[in-house]
Formats: C-alpha cells, structure tokens, sequence
C-alpha cells in the first residue's frame, strides 16, 4: 500500500472496519440463535456455531484498524492485533474445509454419523493455526504493516505467502475440490432435494472464494512481480471483501425459513414458549442451511416453524 496517500489509507481503514462490524453483528446472530435454540447446539450443526466464533474473533481484530492500531501503536498491543488477525483467519478457513469434509463424509462415503470426527475437527481448526503465530513469533515478524493494522511488516516478506496466502490457496483448492465430488454424488443420487441442497453449498464455498479472492490474488502477484502498485479501489475491494465472511455466513444461515419462522413465533408469543425441535426439524434445518445432508430418508416436508411444548401436530399448519 506505498502507493496509497495517507488519507485513502484512512479510507481504507475505514471499509475495513465498517466489513468487521457487519460480520461482528452476523456471527453474533448465529451464535444466538445457538444459544436461543440449545437444541441446535447437539447436533451436527455446531460445525457453523465454532466457525462463527472464529469469525467473529477475527472481525474484531480487524476492527482494530478504525483506530489506527498499526500507525499509531507499537509492542504489544500491536503484536496481539497481529496475532489474533493471523490465528483467527486460518481457524475460520479451517472450519469451512470441515464442513466440506463432513459434507463429504455423508454424502459421498455415506456414513452419517460423523460425531467422532469433531475431536480431530477440534485439533486440526483450533490446534494447527498456532504454529504459523509462533513462528511469527519467535521470528519477531509482526508489527506494524503502514496501514491501519498489523500484521507481518514487510509486504514481501516469504513467511507471508508461505505461512498465511498458501495455506489459504491449498484450502481454497481442497474446499472446491470437495464440494464439487458431494455435488456429483448428489446429482448421481437424484434425490428430489438436490437442486437445494446444491444450492446452498455452493453459496457456502462461493461466500469463501468471494471474500478471499481479491486479496489471494492481489497478493500472489505482488509476491511474484515484486510491486504492490494496485489502484486504490482495488485496495477498497479487499480492505471491504476480507472481513465480511461471517456477515456472508450470516446471511446464508438466515435464509432459511423454518429458522425465521421459529424466532418470529419465540419474539410474538407474550407466554414464551419453549421451542422443541423434533428430530425431523433438525434434519430438515440441517439440509435447507446447506452444510451438510443425510442421504437416506431425508424428510420431504419443509415446516414453517416447529412443534411446541403443549401442541399437538394439529397445530403445525407447515407446508412445503
């Protein structure tokens, strides 16, 4: 960003900052629809509970930048910016190539109990992010980057692309390639909810490749070409795009019917009513978010909101 005045450098703290916030406020209602809805939380839906909790720890870190973290603080506080920005992105790319695996597990090896795989799920998002931050570390490679945030200082430095865009261009990779195998299974199953089912899982990695897109490729050409002299709106495209997975995650868990449903009848009833989702409702919530789908038996309704306690199946007047 040597190119950039300082004045489009604030602007473009700014877009980073206001991305940040958005996706601060979409993970923030993910996680509360979890916390709302605790039987969503004993199901394999959790997978997008932990990827929201990374996302919303990294938007905060980048959040940093609307105060200018990497221009006006050094030591510590700028080593923890750097730090948490570099840890927090790596576990949320993380928790998307789990889901791709565990929609993979299901759908194309067709094992649908895949609980014991959350331990390694655990190990692998939260575990393997650490060894690139203690490297940086003990390297001493973060400070200030010139902008509004830190991270590692010099724009070519080789740890950038070896500990930070290549891992992120090998999920990248390994994500598409998933999805696109549980998308032939489906449609070599021809079942009547694939066209959904596609739908939605192609938005998911479509969200990814959408956010990190400008900057993976932006920043594989300044590694290689040895210059960073973008124009400054394609600077403005990545200090907006980066940030906003989890607003993005957001509004794909959002668009689900049965969920907004379910929260509208919870904030209108003045007796507040214990929401109890049967087994079939979290199946069908399970598919219609699109992480991943049981192949067999998959129910067919798609009900407009959940049993309650006290009511009988009279009472769900759901259509598909």
């Amino acid at each position: 960003m040597d190119s950039l005045t300082g004045q489009e450098k604030e602007v473009v703290d700014l877009l980073v900052g206001i991305s940040s916030g958005l996706s601060i406020l979409g993970s923030a209602f993910i996680l509360a629809s979890y916390l709302y809805f605790h039987q969503l939380f004993m199901t394999r839906l959790r997978l997008i509970f932990f990827l929201s909790l990374a996302d919303i720890c990294a938007s905060f870190f980048s959040l940093w930048s609307v105060i200018g973290v990497g221009r006006s603080i050094h030591g510590s506080l700028c080593e923890i910016q750097a730090a948490g920005i570099q840890y927090f992105s790596m576990v949320s790319w993380l928790w998307i190539t789990a889901m791709a695996h565990n929609s993979f597990v299901i759908v194309v090896l067709r094992k649908v109990e895949t609980e014991k795989f959350e331990k390694f799920y655990h190990l692998y998002c939260w575990g393997l992010p650490g060894i690139p931050v203690l490297v940086l570390f003990i390297t001493r490679k973060f400070g200030p980057t010139g902008v509004g945030w830190c991270w590692i200082r010099h724009p070519h430095d080789p740890l950038r692309l070896v500990l930070f865009y290549l891992p992120l261009l090998i999920l990248f990779l390994g994500s598409v390639l998933i999805y696109v195998l549980v998308h032939r299974q489906l449609w070599w199953s021809r079942h009547h909810y694939n066209d959904k089912v596609q739908k939605k899982l192609s938005l998911f990695i479509l969200a990814f490749i959408c956010c990190w897109s400008p900057a993976l490729v932006c920043r594989l050409h300044d590694f290689f070409a040895q210059s960073n002299s973008w124009p400054f709106w394609v600077f403005c495209i990545q200090g907006t795009m980066a940030p906003l997975q989890g607003l993005c995650n957001a509004l794909l868990w959002g668009n689900n019917k049965m969920l907004r449903s379910s929260l509208r009848l919870r904030m209108t009833s003045h007796e507040s009513p214990g929401v109890v989702w049967e087994q079939q409702d979290l199946e069908t919530l399970y598919l219609s978010s699109g992480l991943v789908v049981a192949v067999d038996d998959m129910p067919v309704k798609y009900p407009h909101r959940p049993t309650l306690q006290g009511q009988g199946d009279g009472d769900d007047d759901s259509s598909g």
